[in-house]
């Protein structure tokens, strides 16, 4: 994983990182919504 931004918005406490995965989106999605998975 390269990350490629990171916007940290302390207003809203927000935080925003973009980053590329050498995987279909699919894929990503189901590791982040099932950390098990790693």
């Amino acid at each position: 994983m390269s990350v490629t931004s990171l916007d940290k918005d302390l207003d809203n406490l927000t935080l925003t990182l973009v980053a590329d995965f050498a995987a279909p989106v699919e894929r990503v999605w189901q590791l982040w919504s099932d950390p098990r998975q790693l």
